[in-house]
Parts: C-alpha cells; structure tokens; sequence
C-alpha cells in the first residue's frame, strides 16, 4: 500500500505509466490472500512472504532510481509550491 501510495504521490512531478503499479498490486494481491486464507497457504506461507518481500524490495529500488532522477529540485519550475524559497525574508525574535 505503501508503494502505491508514493507512486500516486509521484504523479505530482511526472507521468507515471500504469506498469508501475502492477508489481505493488501483485504484492498487495499475495498479501492478502496469505492473510485471509492462512489455511490454504499454510505450506507455502514463507515461500510467498519470502518471494514478496524480494520482489518489492527490488520495485522499489527500481522506482526509487526513477522517479528521484526526474524529481523537480525545490526553487525550478515545476516544484511543489510549499517549498520555503525565501528563508532571508524570516523575523527574528530574540
């Protein structure tokens, strides 16, 4: 849910081709089917954690490198506008 959730905040700043979402849906799928059908999967329990949690691990790293390399930096156009710019114009209060 985790990764959606950053590849839904990662539309913000570029297209993100639905591609991208499959993996974390597949993951999402694994886990709940694992959760609500332990009994069923009670052989194969660790093997389907196990393979999950390395195929994550590895879209992440993968979207990570993507979608950091063509991040707007704060100040260029394109950047969120709640990035403080103009820190010089701040009141000190002693």
């Amino acid at each position: 849910v985790q990764q959606i959730a950053s590849l839904s905040a990662a539309r913000r700043w570029m297209p993100v081709r639905v591609g991208f979402y499959i993996i974390p849906v597949l993951i999402l799928i694994a886990g709940l089917v694992a959760l609500f059908n332990p009994t069923g999967v009670r052989s194969t329990a660790f093997i389907i954690i196990g393979i999950t949690s390395i195929v994550y691990a590895v879209s992440e790293l993968i979207n990570w490198f993507t979608f950091t390399r063509k991040r707007p930096k704060p100040g260029t156009p394109g950047a969120s506008s709640k990035a403080v710019d103009n820190i010089e114009d701040a009141e000190i209060i002693e």
